[in-house]
């Protein structure tokens, strides 16, 4: 019951970001402590098995959504709004069932037999915070936790200040926009904090890097190749047939 509930929490958690930003995480770290935090207060003992399994279940279930939050919107920027309920899950269904056909069947092969070549950090990450068997860890997530509700709460309900800080609010940055078609931009989100914080450094600074990248040189590139050109989505006509 609790691996089903932090598989729903999740979803929503996951689902949401993946829509967002386009960038989510796996929630098998979360889960593992709060799992383990949870032990800890209830007074469980040789509640490893029980945390295996909830963590499990959570990872599973924000596997198949994520999945499916990167391929569904695709129908919908295509113009394809005549899908109903059950076209859309079965496939996210059929998904699931598949790669865990394919999970079970590789599974000794990469993870048994070739633990040597493939390091596979996520999971040894989960296994470490499992068998670490404390509950300080889930004490700070909670306070963390606490801290970034807070946040969001002034942020998007109170509405003290914007969410997303750009240059465009200064008449220098109107003004650079304007002539060269450069803008700069910074979310303020916790959630963007957080993903930062479990994705690492190295990623978080190659994904940056990429944004640099396109906002800052190729749309520029763009704008003084082909300033004046506007594209156009034209339909193609039914071929007709001549007897």
């Amino acid at each position: 019951m609790l691996g089903l509930f932090y598989a729903a929490i999740f979803a929503l958690a996951i689902g949401y970001l993946c829509l967002k930003i386009g960038q989510t995480v796996d929630a098998f770290a979360p889960v593992s402590i709060m799992a383990m935090g949870m032990a800890v207060m209830l007074k469980r003992k040789n509640a490893f098995p029980e945390n295996v399994h909830i963590q499990a279940i959570a990872s599973a279930g924000t596997n198949g959504i994520g999945g499916a939050m990167f391929i569904l919107p695709a129908f919908y920027i295509l113009g394809n709004n005549t899908l109903g309920y059950f076209q859309l899950a079965v496939p996210v269904i059929l998904g699931g069932l598949l790669g865990v056909l394919i999970a079970a069947v590789f599974r000794r092969y990469f993870c048994e037999e070739m633990h040597h070549a493939y390091p596979f950090p996520a999971g040894r990450a989960a296994a470490e915070v499992l068998s670490s068997g404390e509950g300080s860890k889930a004490k700070l997530m909670l306070f963390s936790g606490t801290i970034a509700l807070i946040y969001d709460f002034i942020l998007n309900s109170l509405g003290w200040w914007q969410e997303v800080i750009a240059s465009t609010a200064f008449s220098w940055g109107q003004q650079l926009a304007a002539k060269t078609k450069l803008t700069f931009s910074l979310d303020s989100e916790t959630a963007l904090l957080g993903i930062g914080y479990f994705t690492g450094l190295r990623y978080a600074a190659i994904i940056a890097a990429g944004s640099f990248f396109s906002w800052f040189i190729c749309i520029p590139v763009i704008y003084y190749l082909a300033g004046d050109h506007h594209m156009q989505y034209s339909r193609p006509r039914p071929q007709q047939r001549v007897c």
